[in-house]
């Protein structure tokens, strides 16, 4: 990756309300973009789990691909790998989207990015 092609960035994906995962299913829960923008609405991206989401409890299926509205509900799935019940409250940090877009466009908006070469 030469990395002067494009640039990254990388939008949180949240609960929109506390969920219990019943032991050993899936949940569609439903969830949200934080700081959505043109860059995320109204496309199809990956929905992948976060870094920093360590719940091992939790498995975020891969791949999982979904058209981004602003206005309406948006899920992902969410399957409890343990025995017992588990509860995620609203808010929480579950997955992440990441757009690659191009440095003309990341120039466009911060025109300091690219300056300097």
């Amino acid at each position: 990756k030469s990395g002067t092609s494009c640039s990254v960035k990388k939008y949180n994906v949240s609960l929109e309300e506390s969920i219990v995962i019943q032991p050993k299913s899936v949940s569609y829960a439903h969830v949200s973009v934080m700081e959505g923008d043109q860059w995320v609405f109204n496309q199809v991206h990956e929905i992948r789990r976060h870094p920093e989401f360590r719940n091992n409890a939790i498995f975020v299926p891969e791949r999982q691909k979904k058209k981004i509205h602003e206005t309406e509900k948006l899920h992902m799935s969410l399957r409890n790998r343990l025995e017992i019940a588990h509860k995620l409250e609203k808010g929480t940090v579950v997955g992440q989207i990441v757009v690659q877009m191009p440095l003309a466009a990341t120039a466009a908006i911060v025109p300091e990015a690219v300056q300097g070469k």
